[in-house]
């Protein structure tokens, strides 16, 4: 399903639009496109629990995006990036798996 959007026009200098037009062909995005990230990361940024990846309101007090789980403040960034360097080591996943499908019971046989 497409959004529904609304024209708008804008009366800018032409000093500054030419300098969104280099920027928008150095970045191969339309002036459209260009524009509309400018207001989302506008938006986003002004408004508290509102997800910069989904656009989903969330809790002020939320660290986390209730739909997508995107990392809502800074302190969760930090923790994210810290997860994702640990589960992104293949040895260590194994590893986890490992501990626990033993706790449930199962018992682990390396093949050689």
């Amino acid at each position: 399903m497409r959004e529904s959007t609304k024209q708008l026009g804008l009366r800018i200098p032409a000093d500054q639009y030419n300098k969104l037009q280099d920027y928008a062909k150095s970045q191969n995005k339309s002036m459209t496109e260009l524009i509309i990230r400018i207001f989302d990361d506008f938006l986003d940024a002004s408004t508290p629990g509102l997800c910069q990846f989904c656009h989903t309101l969330n809790s002020l007090d939320a660290s986390y995006c209730q739909k997508c789980g995107e990392p809502l403040t800074e302190e969760a960034k930090k923790e994210s990036d810290r997860l994702k360097e640990y589960y992104n080591n293949e040895d260590v996943l194994i590893r986890i798996v490992e501990k626990m499908l033993e706790k449930k019971g199962f018992e682990i046989v390396k093949k050689e």
